[in-house]
């Protein structure tokens, strides 16, 4: 795993594949900063990934950042998904759980980079594993788990252009 056609439930591959399709949809809306981080679970069993858009939530201070796991099933922060759920959706609900990053924050390298992860993971019909524990750092991100099908690392975060006064 996570080779799609490894996973017994439908509505998780749906749910796997709309996530990180919605992240990419955020991105054609202008919202660049919003990350998407896939690994697998300490034990193997499960692919998981977190979204966030790199801000904190202004009340708590803490990063807000929707935390999906392959045994959560079909369930989002704030959507259940099913067979006509759309990207459109899950990008909405996604966009409401990590709030709104500033659209003028371009990073047009992150956003090529991601949509060619994606193509690759398409290619091969697996999802992309940025880390797992059970195997060192590797020069990229593996499309599906064990594959030895690589994907560079992302470029590094661009960061919006500071204010003169916080330049130093």
């Amino acid at each position: 795993m996570p080779a799609l056609h490894d996973v017994h439930d439908p509505l998780v591959t749906r749910t796997c594949v709309l996530l990180l399709d919605a992240v990419e949809l955020l991105h054609r809306r202008g919202l660049h900063q919003v990350r998407a981080l896939p690994y697998m679970a300490p034990s193997g069993m499960y692919w998981r990934c977190e979204v966030s858009a790199g801000q904190s939530d202004p009340r708590t201070g803490e990063a807000r950042t929707v935390r999906y796991t392959m045994g959560d099933g079909p369930e989002l922060p704030g959507l259940r998904v099913t067979a006509s759920t759309t990207t459109a959706q899950v990008a909405d609900a996604l966009h409401h759980a990590v709030g709104a990053p500033s659209p003028e924050a371009s990073d047009p390298a992150y956003t090529r980079w991601y949509a060619e992860l994606l193509a690759a993971c398409r290619e091969h019909q697996a999802l992309p594993v940025a880390f797992s524990d059970s195997w060192g750092p590797v020069d990229g991100w593996e499309i599906g788990w064990n594959s030895g099908v690589l994907h560079p690392q992302p470029p590094e975060r661009e960061h919006p252009a500071r204010r003169p006064e916080e330049r130093a």
